[in-house]
């Protein structure tokens, strides 16, 4: 979920979309519309929807952050327990990566 919603927030709109359109004579066209407006309405959606969505992010950081650090005791888990968590490890920087790519490389 993250993933997605940070890389539609941060990589601005979708590409070109096909539609069909009916003409009038009955036959059916092929029209390439564009997905999302262009240029400086294309930037100005964007920020918006940065500045709605970055305290919906700023809260996954705060929560998640802590979830990446070693507990202590963790010498004696097993390899498997081990495993798992760096497994879960990966997953948290990759929703860390997502957040930074919305609020900026420079806030996290």
């Amino acid at each position: 979920f993250w993933h997605k919603l940070a890389r539609s927030i941060s990589s601005g709109f979708g590409p070109k979309e096909s539609a069909q359109s009916r003409s009038g004579n009955g036959g059916v066209m092929e029209v390439t519309v564009d997905a999302a407006p262009e240029g400086q309405a294309a930037m100005a959606e964007q920020a918006r929807r940065q500045a709605f969505f970055k305290p919906a992010f700023e809260r996954l950081i705060s929560v998640v952050r802590g979830k990446v650090k070693f507990p202590a005791g963790c010498t004696h888990w097993s390899k498997e327990t081990f495993i798992e968590f760096r497994k879960h490890r990966y997953e948290i920087a990759d929703s860390l990566e997502d957040c930074a790519a919305v609020l900026g490389f420079e806030r996290s």
